[in-house]
C-alpha cells in the first residue's frame, strides 16, 4: 500500500511527523522521515494557511518517496496509526479475507486494514460522529475477533458490506469497545 496519495492537514502532519521523528531518534535511524517537507514548501504551506480561511492540506503523491513512515507503523502513536490507516484505505479495498479470524503479532497488517475500513465506513454525517482516532490496537483486535465469532455463527449468511457495518454497530452498542466522538479533525480523502 505504499503507492497511495496521503493528504494531511497541518495539525495532523505536525503530530505524525513529530511522532515518526521521535521513533526514529529512539531507534537511531538517520534521515528526515517519510513525512518530511522541505523548508521552502513548508513556508509556502504556512503562508497559504494564513491567506485562505479554509483548511489547507498537503498531499504526498503516489510517485513521491514521502508519505510512508520510515519506521514500522505499529510503533507510532494510536492517533498517527489511525489517521494513516484511514488514508491508506480505499473504498474498493473492502475487507481482506481472514481479517476476522487470524490473530497474533504476525497479523498486525490485518488489524491495520480493519481499522482503515472501520474509520472510513463508520461515520455518521447527521450527527457528525466518527470513531476516535485514539482507538488502540487492542480495541481494534477485540472488535474484529468478536465480529469474526458472530460471522462464524452465521456461516450460511451472505455478508454484504452494509451487513458488516451493522454488525460492527451492533457489537459496539453492547460491548462499548470503540469510542465515537465529534471532537476531532476531519480527514481529507483522496480516493
Amino acid at each position: 500500500m505504499t503507492g497511495r496519495n496521503i493528504t494531511l492537514s497541518y495539525k495532523q502532519w505536525e503530530i505524525i511527523h513529530k511522532d515518526e521523528k521521535s521513533v526514529m531518534k529512539k531507534e537511531k535511524i538517520k534521515g528526515d522521515g517519510g513525512f518530511h517537507i522541505y523548508p521552502k514548501k513548508l513556508r509556502e504551506w504556512k503562508s497559504d494557511m494564513k491567506k485562505y480561511s479554509w483548511d489547507n492540506y498537503y498531499t504526498w503523491s503516489r510517485g513521491d518517496l514521502g508519505g510512508f513512515p520510515h519506521v514500522d507503523r505499529d510503533k507510532l502513536s494510536d492517533y498517527s496509526q489511525n489517521v494513516l490507516d484511514m488514508q491508506y484505505y480505499r473504498e474498493k479495498d473492502g475487507i481482506p479475507d481472514g481479517v476476522f479470524h487470524l490473530h497474533g503479532t504476525r497479523y498486525k497488517s490485518l488489524t491495520r486494514s480493519f481499522a482503515g475500513w472501520a474509520l472510513c465506513n463508520l461515520y455518521e454525517p447527521r450527527t457528525n460522529t466518527q470513531i476516535s482516532y485514539h482507538t488502540t490496537n487492542e480495541q481494534w483486535d477485540e472488535m474484529r475477533l468478536l465480529m469474526g465469532k458472530k460471522i462464524d455463527l452465521e456461516q450460511d449468511k451472505r455478508w454484504y458490506p452494509w451487513d458488516v457495518i451493522d454488525l460492527f454497530k451492533e457489537i459496539n452498542e453492547y460491548r462499548k469497545i470503540i469510542t465515537f466522538t465529534t471532537e476531532q479533525d476531519k480527514i481529507y480523502k483522496t480516493w
